[in-house]
């Protein structure tokens, strides 16, 4: 659907409108693919070396340490070849952030994202380590993500119409966003209609900040950078929402493998199984068939599985204090932005192509 709609629908002014001044193999040698290659293998490494970090290898080993270090300093390399090296079109157009205002709503909607698109990976685990249901149960709970951030965006897109000081509806939502995240760290296993209402209520935010920094962010900008300043703000916002996950993803790894054995172990023990069937049933744990343990019986299964659950919620608190501090970043950064009521006039600052002159362009 959305590609017939853009087929038929969509007409954007031509190459030649846009650029009368050079041919499209000028505009190609323009093209920053130094910048795309350091910025791509940069953030690739060191998501590798995060994702590595505790889990496939040591925190101290040279893999992750390595991974870490050469993807930082390559991003690092990134942002130097585009403020001082290339003399084309940069992939991060660095004078963007000289507006006030700017930065702090790259950072504010990067934040949003971190706990949006990290919580459709880990808020289903969190789930099944959590809450009693069949898979289907377990489906349209994990669908609150996706829709609360939905009712979040239409609501913000409202706020932002009829609240011209849009400064204090990013630190409203941040705020509620860091309230209802620390609320997070007290769910229980069975405590499933208070963590859906929990998390209805922080990707709720999430939706009202993502709407009002997305579509606020390059108002106060030239209307030649508008394009620009999107597409760096996509480009943090992805990039920053992936280092998160890889981030959140690897501290609730550590801490699984830390916790599962501390609390199933004397668990199951307790409840009658020999200790010569810890190593199977671990496998069948991770399997989830407990058929194939020796002297495995019902109360242990239920003793096991009790101690895996308290074992899941201790691991998914630390998961929450990184969003907590990540929260953190988006009110201090949201106290930093500016309102952008003064630019929500009917201007169109540039028209797509309706038969207009290719000069005029300027207003509707």
């Amino acid at each position: 659907m959305s590609v017939t709609c853009f087929f038929f629908f969509y007409h954007p002014p031509t190459f030649q409108l846009l650029h009368e001044d050079r041919t499209k193999m000028q505009q190609l040698k323009r093209q920053d693919f130094i910048g795309l290659f350091l910025f791509t293998g940069g953030l690739i490494l060191f998501i590798m070396g995060l994702s590595w970090g505790g889990a496939t290898y040591p925190w101290d080993s040279a893999h992750v340490i390595a991974c870490i270090v050469v993807g930082f300093l390559t991003l690092v390399g990134f942002v130097l070849w585009d403020a001082y090296g290339h003399h084309g079109d940069p992939l991060l157009p660095l004078h963007l952030f000289k507006t006030r205002g700017y930065l702090a709503m790259v950072l504010t909607a990067m934040v949003g994202s971190c706990v949006y698109y990290s919580m459709n990976v880990l808020w289903p685990q969190q789930i099944a380590y959590l809450f009693a249901g069949s898979t289907t149960h377990h489906g349209w709970l994990a669908c609150v993500v996706g829709g609360s951030c939905l009712v979040g965006q239409v609501s913000g897109a409202v706020m932002c119409q009829y609240i011209k000081k849009s400064r204090y509806i990013l630190i409203g939502g941040t705020l509620s966003l860091l309230a209802f995240s620390a609320a997070m760290v007290s769910i229980r296993p069975g405590d499933e209609a208070k963590g859906v209402g929990l998390m209805f209520m922080a990707c709720f935010s999430v939706g009202i900040v993502e709407t009002c920094s997305l579509a606020l962010a390059p108002l106060a900008l030239p209307s030649e950078d508008i394009g620009a300043a999107l597409g760096a703000l996509g480009s943090i916002r992805s990039g920053g929402a992936a280092v998160a996950t890889a981030i959140y993803v690897a501290i609730l790894t550590n801490k699984l493998t830390k916790y599962v054995p501390e609390y199933v172990t004397p668990a199951a023990i307790n409840a009658g199984l020999p200790q010569t069937s810890l190593k199977d049933l671990f496998t069948a744990l991770t399997a989830g068939d407990f058929t194939t343990v020796p002297g495995i019986t019902p109360d242990i299964i239920a003793a096991v599985g009790a101690a895996n659950a308290s074992a899941g919620a201790k691991s998914f608190q630390y998961v929450w204090y990184a969003v907590v501090a990540f929260a953190c970043v988006a009110v201090i950064a949201a106290c930093l932005t500016v309102n952008y009521g003064e630019y929500l006039t009917d201007t169109v600052e540039r028209k797509l192509q309706t038969g207009v002159p290719a000069h005029d362009h300027e207003k509707a």
